[in-house]
């Protein structure tokens, strides 16, 4: 499966998430580090387990869609809606 082009500085820890281009509607793989449980992901969002919240710098801050070139920022906080 493609990936999502990390833009800047990222290491991931081999994990990785599947997120859908919210603008070209490809699913591809997003890298993260640390642990998380995730109990749902729609589009370029996911839903955690509050018990395992994401740690700092689970996701690389800026990714880029390989398909259509449109740009995310990551480093907002994910939901924990239940």
């Amino acid at each position: 499966m493609a990936t999502f082009e990390v833009l800047g500085e990222f290491e991931g820890d081999g994990n990785e998430l599947e997120f859908t281009c919210e603008r070209c509607g490809k699913d591809a793989l997003v890298p993260t580090r640390g642990h998380c449980r995730v109990e749902h992901i729609k589009g370029m969002t996911f839903v955690y387990d509050p018990v395992t919240p994401p740690p700092d710098g689970f996701l690389p801050a800026r990714v880029k869609c390989r398909y259509c070139h449109m740009e995310y920022s990551m480093g907002e906080e994910p939901s924990n809606v239940r």
